[in-house]
């Protein structure tokens, strides 16, 4: 075998092809060079060999080298430390060492990122390995001896410590070495190092350590934000724009150029997409509906007017136009009282688009006279309604009939032909308004053992809600707090939130009352409302309660679904249909989707909110009587019930902690 057949091959990289490369050197000469070649390929093939460059070579300023070589003394002690490194781990041998090695050093800083560069694995640093102990115990030996670092660390070594510790994917370890080596005061050194991570696509940590070094005014939108929420990497983009404050805004608009209805959302943003070519786009969050809620917790968090957002706006008109058109002709569930009102409050002015849109849709379901009244009150242009609207408004004879779904809305219960409960003639409803009118009720609730609780408030759909009417019903009397009107001291709001909503020697019965709590405690935090996990002891939520007497023996209701003068009995665990298993009659809830915060009140809207709460009373009566008869002891079921439900709501507050 020749000479070079003999060279030593390190263990790692042996491989018997090694054998045939040195082999074919003593062979025919003429065939070496093809023979070395496919030699060589193959070679390359088996030992799957990655090159990892040497971060040294290029650390320092304007791209110069890092000499990491260490002084002979240096060396034997690392050598020193290794042994115990690979003894100890991560631990206070190993923190004595460093700091003991730091305290003799005449520049600790520069023997760190020494020691750094000379551990192994440098280009996939884990917390407990050893390159994170040295920059680690020198930070903490910085500390402890409020060390000068402007006297041993120069921009140069400052670039030196950047290169070294980035691309690692560990923000904390960039922490570590900004904070020892105060990078934020260099931070311009670092503007075209961070972006050139971004021409390399490395979005998430070239963002981070933007974020870090406090780069806000660097970057402009196209560079670190949009390719980071395309990737749906959120988080990241909002820690960035915490400070990056003249992004904001900007942003905001560009993503509501996006859900411009005239496109999909992705043709909006193809453009974005195609002129800087990002990787890794995650295409299913380009739809309404994610953008939609981004823009709006956006626009929440850093309080941005509405007026930026003008395609959003459109779309959360649009969809709650379609959600009344449903329950005013699919469901027949809203009256025309409040299908008047709240199309009012939904469809813009100066939104023709979806002014049109509510015409056709009165003319599809056959209701040609509303959408004559829709088109005179938005001024519509005659040439632009349907057919059968426009010849409504010229007094002609239709041309052609089209399938109606419009039934009598004026008629008793609209025409539907069941019979709905009703609120008790000898019930009195008080409306409280003034400040004598909120004392009485406030003594009148005070002498109550149970009592009936539910509130209203407008809807607005992606909007805050807040409580516009507030209903405690006694057995005697409804009382309607007017939250709206009513001008009274912020202790009497306090005085309502300790002696009634607070007290738990009154039982307020409630439908899912942690909804109705919340939005008082938003609404009103005068309040002084107990947290809704805690509310178990004084708040009856009778959904619950069905859920749970309802795996009784032998427990059943008054009336059954399948009554045959039951009529269309609403499906699932709703209020109406627990009131008709118990009284036998459905709630009317064409109010429900009012503006309850214009005023006046309409009767039908009075009436139904007293009933809403009200008949919480009556639902509660029924279960007792069901329950004595089967030989329950009916204060002690409940009590145990609450028990129940406080120990299971506390246990998920726990866990949600």
């Amino acid at each position: 075998m020749s000479q070079a057949s003999n060279a030593p091959v390190p263990a790692e990289y042996y491989d018997e092809d090694y054998d045939e490369l040195f082999d074919c050197v003593s062979n025919n000469e003429s065939d070496y060079e093809d023979t070395l070649e496919s030699s060589v390929m193959k070679t390359r093939r088996n030992l799957k060999i990655t090159i990892v460059p040497d971060k040294t070579h290029t650390a320092g300023l304007d791209g110069k080298p890092f000499d990491a070589t260490l002084p002979p003394e240096v060396q034997a002690w690392f050598d020193q430390f290794k042994q115990i490194w690979n003894q100890y781990k991560k631990g206070p041998v190993v923190a004595k060492s460093l700091e003991l090695f730091y305290s003799s050093c005449d520049n600790p800083f520069l023997m760190s990122l020494k020691l750094f560069a000379d551990c192994p694995n440098l280009s996939n640093i884990k917390p407990n390995s050893m390159a994170y102990a040295i920059l680690e115990e020198l930070q903490k030996y910085k500390k402890s001896t409020n060390a000068n670092v402007s006297k041993y660390v120069d921009d140069n070594l400052k670039m030196v410590t950047f290169n070294l510790v980035k691309g690692q994917g560990q923000l904390n370890l960039f922490r570590v070495a900004k904070e020892t080596f105060n990078l934020v005061e260099s931070k311009n050194l670092f503007v075209e190092e961070v972006r050139e991570m971004t021409r390399q696509r490395q979005y998430k940590e070239a963002c981070q350590i933007a974020t870090e070094l406090e780069l806000f005014n660097e970057f402009d939108l196209f560079e670190l934000v949009m390719p980071l929420l395309l990737q749906d990497k959120i988080t990241v983009v909002e820690e960035y724009l915490n400070g990056a404050v003249h992004l904001r805004q900007p942003l905001v608009e560009l993503l509501d150029t996006f859900l411009d209805r005239k496109q999909s959302v992705l043709n909006n943003c193809d453009w974005v997409i195609a002129k800087y070519n990002y990787p890794d786009i995650r295409y299913n969050k380009l739809d309404t509906k994610p953008l939609t809620k981004l823009i709006q917790r956006l626009a929440k968090m850093y309080e941005l007017p509405k007026e930026l957002t003008p395609n959003m706006n459109k779309r959360h008109s649009y969809g709650a136009l379609q959600f009344l058109i449903h329950k005013r002709f699919v469901e027949k569930s809203l009256n025309k009282d409040s299908w008047q009102e709240m199309v009012k409050v939904t469809v813009p002015v100066d939104s023709s688009d979806l002014q049109l849109e509510l015409v056709n849709a009165c003319s599809d379901f056959g209701d040609t006279s509303d959408g004559a009244m829709w088109a005179k009150h938005f001024s519509i242009p005659h040439s632009d309604l349907p057919l059968d609207v426009r010849e409504f408004v010229e007094g002609k004879p239709p041309t052609y009939t089209r399938y109606s779904c419009q039934e009598d809305w004026d008629e008793e219960d609209q025409g539907r032909g069941v019979s709905f409960h009703r609120l008790r003639k000898e019930t009195k409803i008080h409306l409280v308004t003034t400040r004598p009118e909120f004392s009485e009720m406030m003594d009148h609730l005070r002498g109550q053992s149970v009592v009936g609780f539910d509130t209203e408030w407008k809807p607005t759909f992606h909007a805050n809600n807040d409580v516009a009417l507030i209903q405690l019903a006694t057995r005697e009397r409804v009382y309607l707090i007017d939250v709206i009107c009513l001008r009274v001291q912020n202790e009497d709001w306090a005085r309502l939130g300790r002696y009634i909503f607070n007290n738990d020697e009154i039982l307020k019965l409630g439908f899912s009352p942690t909804t109705d709590i919340s939005i008082l405690q938003k609404s009103l935090p005068v309040l002084n409302l107990l947290p809704v996990a805690s509310l178990a002891a004084g708040y009856l939520d009778l959904q619950e309660l069905r859920r749970r007497v309802v795996l009784l023996p032998k427990f059943r209701f008054p009336f059954s679904p399948n009554d045959k003068h039951s009529g269309q009995i609403p499906p699932g665990e709703n209020l109406s249909n627990l009131v008709y298993l118990c009284l036998g009659r459905k709630l009317d809830k064409s109010n429900q989707f009012s503006n309850w915060e214009k005023r006046p009140l309409r009767q039908d809207q009075i009436n139904y909110a007293a009933l809403d709460a009200f008949c919480l009373l009556e639902v509660y009566d029924v279960i007792e009587r069901i329950l004595t008869r089967l030989g329950y002891d009916f204060g002690e079921f409940i009590n145990n019930f609450l028990t129940e439900v406080r120990g299971r709501r506390s246990n998920a507050a726990r866990k949600s902690q």
